[in-house]
């Protein structure tokens, strides 16, 4: 068995790309606009889109889970849908930014030159405020 890797760390092939998932028409898998179809149509007989949807949501399925590390891995183990998982992994991945834009502001305010030169107090600044508008987390001067 592979280990899975981590998901900031993914170069394979094998993994998925945003190119990828769009090109191939699984986006909808997991973005909800491609539902679960029923197993059966309204008179009783097998539903073959059922059956594609089943195959394509474990194709994409499989290629998500082989891209996550043991500890996000161990969190979407037992989800069945890819848009299950990946709601999960974006609800963690949110709860993470909000954190580290938490504790980026609180370093900026926080922030005091001490035995630094000019320049590297400012540098400080600057790369905290930078870190901040990358993570979604705009800084406004306040005049």
């Amino acid at each position: 068995m592979v280990s899975p890797i981590s998901v900031s760390s993914t170069s394979s092939s094998s993994s998925p790309s945003p190119a990828s998932i769009h090109n191939t028409h699984l986006r909808g898998f997991i973005d909800g606009t491609h539902p679960f179809p029923p197993a059966l149509q309204a008179d009783g007989t097998p539903n073959p889109a059922y059956d594609v949807w089943i195959e394509h949501n474990s194709i994409l399925l499989g290629w998500i889970l082989s891209t996550l590390s043991d500890p996000v891995l161990a969190q979407v183990v037992d989800l069945e849908s890819s848009q299950d998982v990946w709601v999960v992994i974006q609800d963690q991945m949110a709860s993470n930014t909000e954190a580290r834009q938490m504790q980026l502001l609180k370093e900026l305010q926080n922030i005091q030159k001490g035995n630094c030169t000019m320049q590297d107090y400012l540098l400080r600044a600057k790369s905290l405020s930078d870190q901040l508008a990358a993570s979604g987390n705009c800084i406004t001067l306040l005049v």
